[in-house]
């Protein structure tokens, strides 16, 4: 990727925490049990003050029931260099047709995060639109909104993306961050 954005912030800074777009690398591990459950593990460089990388292992269990689709889920980050950083959080979601909502509760004083998207695909293009609202922090005026736009496609065996986003911040005093990222995977 050319960058590395967690709901619509980027996770790199340079030392005095302003945005320091960089190259990252990712990658997963996930089983899927074939009856509804899945486990996985997942992780990228970051730049985030003594924190190297970031690493999240999770489980989710996923049903069907008439057209609609359920997910529950847990999921546990980790960083390396920065253990007061590390935070878990339980989603729900559910979705459907085009249409999703997706719920994030965060454990201990993580925050919380709800997301709500459109998705299609227009001649093998799948285009995603989506809003966010992540919540504010132990009292403070720290929330914000994520506007995101991504464009993706499966051309030769991999998956080209293009994600745009926008965070508008409930605090006015502090700065809005804008991302484009560009992106190559493959999966196995």
């Amino acid at each position: 990727m050319t960058n590395y954005a967690c709901r619509g912030k980027t996770q790199h800074l340079d030392k005095a925490g302003n945005n320091d777009k960089k190259p990252t690398l990712s990658g997963g591990l996930d089983y899927d049990f074939d009856n509804g459950f899945k486990v996985g593990t997942w992780g990228a460089n970051v730049s985030l003050g003594d924190a190297s990388s970031e690493v999240y292992f999770y489980t989710d269990y996923s049903t069907k029931v008439d057209d609609i689709d359920y997910k529950i889920g847990y999921i546990a980050y980790t960083y390396s260099g920065a253990k007061d950083t590390n935070f878990e959080e339980i989603y729900i979601g559910t979705s459907y047709a085009d249409f999703g909502l997706t719920y994030y509760q965060g454990q201990d004083e993580a925050v919380n995060y709800v997301e709500a998207s459109y998705g299609v695909n227009i001649e093998d293009i799948n285009i995603l639109a989506s809003v966010g609202q992540n919540s504010d922090t132990r009292g403070k005026n720290d929330g914000y909104k994520v506007y995101g736009i991504k464009v993706s496609k499966v051309y030769e065996g991999l998956d080209y993306s293009l994600d745009f986003t926008k965070t508008s911040e409930d605090d006015s005093a502090t700065d809005n961050q804008n991302n484009a990222i560009f992106s190559i995977s493959k999966s196995f």
